[in-house]
């Protein structure tokens, strides 16, 4: 049960990559391709340190998945932020794609857990 919960983790961070990149399409072109890319390479450690923290933490994941989401995102656009600083248009723009990234991973966590949650209650 509670290695569900770090797959669901890992689905839901490779699907909400997958369709943040999807999104800035029209702004980006085929950029998004890399962008999607390059995402799934650098927050793949993180990934993995929040789906162990999730397996570790399952019950709880289980009772509050919507707290669990919304740290786990402030978490990822703090450490974000943290290695790419926003000094100019270009690095602010990047740390939107960020925060889209990391909605889309939110809703797509949120997405997979609501018949979990249902069977919790």
């Amino acid at each position: 049960m509670a290695w569900d919960v770090a797959l669901r983790v890992c689905v839901s961070f490779c699907t909400g990559i997958g369709l943040g990149a999807l999104l800035t399409v029209p702004f980006t072109g085929a950029l998004a391709i890399a962008f999607g890319f390059g995402g799934l390479i650098l927050g793949a450690p993180l990934a993995l340190v929040a789906a162990i923290i999730a397996a570790a933490a399952a019950p709880s994941v289980y009772r509050r998945p919507i707290l669990w989401s919304v740290v786990a995102s402030a978490i990822s656009l703090g450490a974000y932020v943290l290695f790419d600083p926003p000094m100019n248009l270009s690095a602010a723009q990047r740390d939107g794609m960020a925060t889209l990234f990391a909605t889309c991973c939110t809703l797509a966590f949120l997405w997979l857990q609501r018949d979990a949650v249902r069977a919790a209650q």
